[in-house]
């Protein structure tokens, strides 16, 4: 059975809908190197695993071309001032500053 017929519908409906908002936001470009060229995709600022709370929250997510998104694996921290800067103009900005100084 493939993954995606394993996955609930509410599930499912709700990750596209944050996708596709998104997207919309960021104008289908890169947050990072402003590529429109590539191929997107969409990736959370606080990583669900740590903040199953935000997944899907707009304000937690960006786009980013799959270059980029590969920088971030394992390493979201790391590109979190980066990404909100370029974002929301900063982290006095954006409303989880809490949760990203808390961790």
């Amino acid at each position: 059975m493939r993954r995606r017929a394993r996955m609930n519908m509410p599930r499912l409906i709700s990750w596209v809908k944050w996708r596709r908002s998104v997207f919309k936001r960021d104008n289908y470009r890169c947050v990072l190197c402003g590529n429109w060229r590539r191929k997107i995709a969409p990736h959370h600022i606080l990583p669900k695993r740590d903040f199953p709370r935000l997944k899907y929250r707009v304000s937690n997510g960006a786009t980013l071309c799959w270059k980029c998104h590969g920088k971030t694996i394992l390493r979201e921290y790391k590109y979190v001032k980066r990404i909100v800067r370029k974002l929301f103009g900063g982290l006095n900005k954006w409303r989880y500053t809490e949760h990203y100084k808390k961790r």
